[in-house]
């Protein structure tokens, strides 16, 4: 049959196309699922890249063979392209998976332009049976090279698991501050991240910073900062190829000072509730190592303020910025 044509779709690198292959049937093409944004090829990449490979119009009309492409992401990160094959009355003659190498949908990219192109060159199709199968009764296309590709017992595709593994991750960063202290200081941030889904994360870290010192009058204040914070994020964006995602939550920072003089209420360490919003990226570096960075703005509920007392009056010596902003860079380690 011509699904059968589908056999050596999973050889690793496309070769040179071969000069003298049969013009076989035209073919429509039906994409579904996600395309460039997520550094697939979609319909319209697809199409290009095997009529380039090809050298003619696989893709005219009328046609002679209805392809459907379903691209999905899987629990572990990686992608699965289902290409289903159809005659134009919806008769089923076929099916394959084809799994992705890396992380990356453009991993997928070669290995669906040569199967594609394969059937767009095959020949004319064996006489038919005089009892054709049933969408679900379609036989399954197998072959050599099965490393990266998948049979799937029914058609479409079998559903995704009600459940995702939850991936468990340490996170540390380089972390800077801008107006939680009286001058923008640099610390350090360790934490924990939890993603039960692809496009959700729950993480809570501790923070802390490199003191800062303010004068007034003769009299010096020393400041230090410790911060935790909790924060969800949503989303799976891609971005420059880095995974995009919208975080919301809660920090909560204890502001200690030191002092040379008198400060309202005596040397102590206040407590600043503020909320975070901003946004986090991550770039997978291996399975188990990933890049990231954020960039969060920090609003306090009440901004603290420092008053100094010089000569039994006061005068302000520093308060809170609202908003105050928040920026890291590190890496995420997932066991």
């Amino acid at each position: 049959m011509l699904a059968a044509t589908l056999l050596v779709c999973a050889a690793p690198a496309l070769a040179e196309p071969a000069p003298e292959m049969a013009r076989g049937p035209a073919l429509l093409l039906e994409w579904s699922g996600p395309g460039p944004e997520l550094d697939c090829l979609g319909e319209d990449g697809l199409s290009r890249a095997v009529n380039d490979y090809i050298g003619r119009n696989a893709f005219e009309s009328p046609a002679e063979l209805v392809l459907h492409v379903n691209v999905e992401r899987l629990p572990d990160r990686h992608f699965r392209a289902v290409l289903e094959v159809d005659d134009p009355s919806g008769r089923a003659l076929g099916t394959r998976a084809i799994t992705s190498s890396s992380e990356l949908c453009s991993s997928l990219d070669e290995r669906l332009i040569l199967a594609v192109a394969l059937l767009a060159d095959a020949g004319p199709e064996a006489p038919e049976p005089p009892a054709p199968p049933s969408r679900e009764q379609a036989p399954l296309m197998a072959g050599p090279g099965r490393d990266d590709v998948e049979d799937l017992p029914t058609v479409p595709a079998e559903p995704p698991p009600s459940a995702a593994p939850w991936a468990v991750a340490v996170e540390a960063a380089l972390v800077v501050e801008g107006g939680l202290l009286p001058s923008a200081r640099p610390g350090l941030s360790l934490g924990l991240r939890l993603q039960p889904s692809s496009w959700l994360i729950a993480r809570a870290g501790a923070l802390a910073f490199l003191p800062a010192s303010k004068e007034l009058a003769g009299a010096s204040v020393r400041f230090s900062l410790f911060a935790g914070t909790a924060e969800l994020c949503a989303g799976e964006l891609r971005t420059w190829r880095f995974q995009t995602a919208i975080c919301a939550g809660a920090l909560y920072a204890g502001l200690g000072t030191r002092t040379q003089g008198v400060i309202a209420g005596h040397d102590r360490t206040r407590g600043q509730l503020a909320g975070l919003f901003g946004f986090h990226l991550a770039e997978p570096l291996s399975r188990r190592v990933a890049l990231v960075a954020d960039a969060s703005g920090v609003f306090p509920d009440h901004p603290e303020r420092f008053l100094l007392q010089v000569n039994s009056a006061s005068r302000s010596l520093f308060q809170v910025s609202k908003p105050s902003v928040l920026a890291s860079l590190g890496a995420a380690v997932s066991f």
